[in-house]
């Protein structure tokens, strides 16, 4: 992991390039998960709105964009989907659980590190 420069937040590997920007955390409102909003991109391109209630239920994805826009959008968030369940499986060491790998656990990678120092910027996974 590298941390630097004024770019959002980054997971990269084979051919897709995933970050969050304007990430925003309600303490108050967290449960049994995190409480947030923030902005999915591809290739640093704004693809949709990914939000979690808090309440311990999966993320919510919301394509965004004009119409076109949105059609676009709408295809590269199932490509997004699709691309991380090739990612190897996460393993959850403290529960002795592997999971297959799912585009809300490379969310939530991504949400872990940024928890970590909410000071930095951007993150990448190499």
């Amino acid at each position: 992991m590298t941390w630097g420069g004024n770019s959002p937040f980054l997971f990269s590997r084979e051919n897709m390039n995933i970050s969050l920007t304007d990430i925003e955390y309600f303490p108050k409102l967290s449960e049994e998960t995190a409480c947030f909003s923030a902005i999915l991109c591809v290739d640093n391109k704004p693809i949709a709105k990914v939000r979690n209630h808090g309440t311990g239920g999966m993320h919510n994805y919301s394509p965004v964009g004009s119409l076109d826009e949105y059609n676009i959008n709408k295809n590269l968030l199932n490509q997004a989907k699709k691309w991380a369940v090739t990612l190897e499986p996460k393993i959850f060491q403290e529960y002795n659980i592997t999971l297959a790998n799912e585009l809300d656990i490379v969310v939530d990678d991504m949400l872990e590190v940024w928890f970590a120092d909410t000071k930095k910027q951007v993150v990448s996974y190499e």
